[in-house]
């Protein structure tokens, strides 16, 4: 065939042959461009059933564009053999890329969403795939998922006969695997219970086969196995698969309920549309993506929003020293030079900004101009005195400063009264150096007056003085008062760091990478900077660009080495080097999970670390010496030791405790993986697994003690589906 024109495709070389097919790679001559074509065998092209089924691809398949579903562009017949033209894709099919070991979580994830895209939208048209497995659903190398091969699709009830089919029955087993037309042997794994007895189909089917393909991406292995077809039946009919996360403690809890969901047996219990397991998989790529320490504590913080924080009110410009009086607490008589009140106002107003005044001149030109300046100078003391007013209610003077005066001499008109016999004379804030006094509006010296007698002050930290005349010496003075503050500088990361995840969560990676970016510009030495910075690199990996992500994280846990975000960035640099064909990439990635655990113990991700970094080790089946055992052991089983052992409440522990057991199960030390599995019932009284059960079997079929077992067997809990044979254990003899 290559090298033959066929209609307007000429023939290049085959890529691939299956029992429905040989498909070639075409070149249309008209367009110009590569696509694939699919050949139906030509042994079966007299054979009607194998006819039908190949025409029902097509048609399948064309009904509708998906970017998940591969595309029809034509059917034909050559030589008396019919074909498809295809779209032709660059990849691997899903069951290579697994290749017997686990994806990571976020590409497991990524292709669960892609996929159930695609059956929602093959459902919406009223079509069930029923074959969906890994061999049918290809990965290009951009990471699209594609769903391919809808020889066995047939209608939904509600949409029979659109295309003369006969409706959602599934193949009768002797169909399945006798006929060439029929299912693969292999494909028996991916049926649904519903679908293995042969009864009536709806696209719940289909979601059960996606539960399964979704558990065998997250942990490398079938969740039905058997050497017989009956054996598989039976597994698919009467049991359910080990946990995701017992054989891959990396799958998050919400990624295994979900696929626990997607296999239930009954399917009024399991998912109902593709819709549904789309949302809740895409509800968990948000949080894990939006989880990271560097913003869920900015998402939980109350900041100011972006471009607020600058504006500083009037009262907020008071010192809280006291000492600084107001303009309207100075007595009317006080000469305008001695006194802090023209340059109070002036105080007040410096962070603000204030007009300039116009010469002689131009005021005399302006009148308005001047009475604006001067009807703000007058706001602006209100303003002033009832600040000081709040201040002094929120600040009483303190009672240890006392003054003694000499009888007052007579107060002009216009000076408040003196203080009635024996009450206490009012005490006057020593002031710090006046800076000098301003030529605006607000500084306005008041009229001069006779003096007053000088008091003396004693007060601290104010100064102090005794009278030239009395002492014969010079002034003696304590250091004055302290200046006032100026307002604090307003940082604008914490604000950015919020507006950034707010961005982040609807999608917007340019306009938060512009807030973080402009704010650690302004400010990098903030405090928030660290954070700042690691939101930063997530965004990166978000928009796929896993260099510039690489090289933050780098940056991140180098420059903060000493902060918790440091341990996040190690974590996520761990991840990252497992997507490169780097030949050190495991090695590298158990680094700085170790460094993470090593240096960052406490933090809330140091248990998750050491999660990953024992399934890395589990999977890559990589040995240590165990100075506990004296020999040569799994390096997971030190690690899952270790995490049971330094983070006992940790939701992972659990996990860790199962895998424990297995591990000492294995190397037949019974008596540590019977302790293991009790540590386990005992710390997680409502676990998953039938930990009790387990220890109970230990002690009995292995260890031959009869009262452990006995006790084990008692503990048993009544929602355990072995609750009823352990209480027939536990009670005998």
């Amino acid at each position: 065939m290559v090298g033959r024109l066929i209609s307007h495709y000429k023939i290049v070389e085959q890529i691939g042959a299956g029992g429905m097919g040989v498909v070639y790679k075409a070149e249309d001559t008209r367009l110009g461009r590569q696509l694939a074509l699919k050949f139906l065998p030509a042994d079966a092209s007299q054979d009607l059933l194998a006819l039908e089924r190949f025409q029902r691809e097509a048609r399948a398949a064309s009904a509708f564009n998906h970017p998940a579903i591969c595309t029809i562009y034509d059917i034909g017949e050559f030589e008396g053999r019919q074909f498809i033209a295809m779209e032709l894709l660059d990849g691997q099919p899903l069951d290579q890329l697994i290749g017997g070991k686990s994806l990571p979580m976020r590409q497991v994830i990524d292709l669960g969403i892609q996929i159930a895209d695609a059956l929602d939208a093959a459902h919406a048209q009223g079509i069930l795939h029923r074959d969906i497995k890994p061999a049918n659903i290809f990965v290009t190398k951009r990471g699209v998922a594609k769903v391919l091969d809808f020889g066995l699709a047939k209608l939904a009830p509600m949409h029979r006969d659109t295309f003369g089919g006969t409706g959602g029955s599934a193949p009768t087993i002797a169909e399945s695997l006798l006929t060439t037309g029929g299912l693969a042997v292999g494909t028996v794994a991916y049926m649904s219970p519903e679908q293995a007895r042969g009864e009536d189909l709806d696209v719940r089917s289909d979601l059960f086969s996606l539960g399964v393909v979704l558990h065998e991406m997250a942990t490398g292995r079938q969740a039905f196995q058997g050497n017989t077809t009956a054996v598989v039946f039976d597994a698919i009919l009467n049991r359910m698969p080990p946990p995701a996360a017992s054989v891959n403690p990396e799958v998050p809890p919400e990624l295994e309920r979900i696929i626990d969901k997607a296999i239930e047996k009954d399917r009024d219990l399991r998912y109902q549309t593709a819709a549904d397991i789309r949302s809740d998989l895409q509800r968990l790529k948000r949080a894990r993506e939006s989880g990271s320490a560097a913003y869920a504590a900015a998402q939980s913080a109350s900041h100011t929003p972006a471009g607020v924080s600058g504006s500083r009110p009037v009262a907020g410009a008071w010192p809280s020293t006291p000492g600084v009086a107001p303009a309207s607490s100075a007595p009317a008589g006080t000469p305008a030079a001695s006194t802090p009140a023209a340059s109070a106002p002036a105080a007040v107003s410096a962070p603000l900004a204030q007009p300039t005044p116009a010469p002689a001149s131009a005021s005399a030109k302006k009148s308005g101009a001047g009475l604006m300046v001067g009807l703000g100078a007058l706001a602006l003391l209100i303003l002033a005195g009832g600040g000081f007013v709040v201040w002094r209610q929120m600040h009483p003077a303190e009672p240890a400063a006392t003054v003694v005066a000499p009888e007052p001499a007579p107060l002009a008109a216009s000076q408040p009264a003196a203080a009635a016999p024996g009450a206490a004379a009012p005490v006057i804030p020593a002031p710090a150096t006046p800076p000098p006094l301003s030529t605006d509006a607000t500084s306005t010296p008041a009229p001069a007056a006779p003096p007053p007698a000088e008091p003396v002050v004693k007060r601290k930290p104010a100064t102090t003085a005794t009278s030239k005349e009395s002492a014969g010496t010079k002034t003696a003075t304590t250091p004055s008062a302290p200046a006032p503050s100026a307002p604090k500088e307003t940082d604008p990361v914490p604000d950015a760091v919020s507006a950034a995840s707010a961005a982040l969560r609807a999608g917007d990676y340019d306009q938060a990478l512009g807030l973080l970016q402009g704010a650690l510009g302004e400010k990098p030495a903030s405090p928030g900077a660290p954070e700042a910075n690691l939101l930063i690199a997530h965004i990166y990996e978000r928009q796929r660009r896993f260099d510039a992500a690489t090289a933050k994280y780098t940056e991140v846990k180098n420059r903060y080495s000493t902060n918790p975000v440091a341990a996040e960035a190690l974590v996520r640099l761990a991840d990252l080097v497992q997507q490169t064909k780097d030949s050190n990439r495991v090695q590298a990635a158990r680094q700085y999970l170790t460094d993470a655990v090593t240096q960052f113990p406490d933090v809330a991700i140091a248990p998750q670390a050491l999660s990953m970094r024992a399934g890395i080790e589990e999977r890559e089946n990589i040995k240590v010496t165990d100075s506990t055992l004296g020999r040569s052991v799994p390096a997971a089983l030190v690690s899952y030791r270790q995490l049971s052992e330094r983070y006992p409440t940790a939701g992972v522990s659990e996990v860790a405790l199962w895998k424990l057991a297995s591990f000492y199960e294995d190397l037949k030390r019974y008596d540590l993986a019977a302790e293991a599995l009790g540590t386990l019932g005992t710390r997680f009284p409502a676990t998953r697994y039938d930990a009790w059960w387990e220890a109970g079997e230990l002690y009995d079929k292995r260890l031959k003690d009869k009262d452990k077992a006995k006790d084990a067997y008692s503990k048993v809990p009544s929602t355990s589906r072995r609750y009823k044979d352990a209480q027939k254990k536990a009670q005998q003899g």
